[in-house]
């Protein structure tokens, strides 16, 4: 689910479009700068990040989404924002931490991180599933804020 308003973030337009194919290989988050109301500017600015993370990880630029968060109408700093990428992409590992890390990440006004992670057998397989998100502040019925608020996460009021 993406966001009804007409006015949203550049990154929300940009993986509106690749979500819609229903497949992607990676999400780049960038936490300080929603990069919102930002013009053509935000959107070159939210291919670029998925170009930078896409050739980190050895991926097809279409299979990589992205989101922000952050103050409204400011330029992203690209150069820093490029850095992080770089610095992060041998840092992504499996783990609980690094789950946790995520999810610490994208806290910008909120008091606890919003995560949930569950493993179950399908068939022969052991398949796990794990989700994060942000709080609420700028959610209304029928409108999404954030691209990873697709995860519909079934959040039971307490912070873990």
């Amino acid at each position: 689910m993406f966001t009804t308003n007409q006015v949203c973030l550049a990154p929300v337009k940009l993986s509106g479009s690749r979500a819609a194919k229903r497949f992607a290989r990676a999400i780049v988050v960038n936490s300080g700068n929603a990069n919102a109301c930002t013009g053509s500017a935000g959107i070159a600015d939210a291919k670029r990040m998925t170009e930078n993370r896409a050739a980190a990880l050895k991926l097809k630029e279409g299979d990589v989404l992205v989101c922000a968060t952050g103050p409204n109408w400011r330029a992203n700093a690209m150069k820093n924002v490029e850095r992080g990428i770089r610095a992060c992409a041998p840092l992504l590992a499996r783990s609980e931490t690094n789950a946790c890390q995520a999810a610490e990440a994208i806290m910008t006004t909120d008091t606890c991180r919003k995560e949930i992670g569950i493993e179950l057998k399908i068939e022969h397989a052991t398949v796990r599933i794990g989700g994060i998100c942000k709080g609420a502040g700028m959610i209304q019925p029928g409108m999404t804020a954030k691209a990873r608020d697709h995860a519909r996460l079934h959040y039971n009021g307490r912070c873990r």
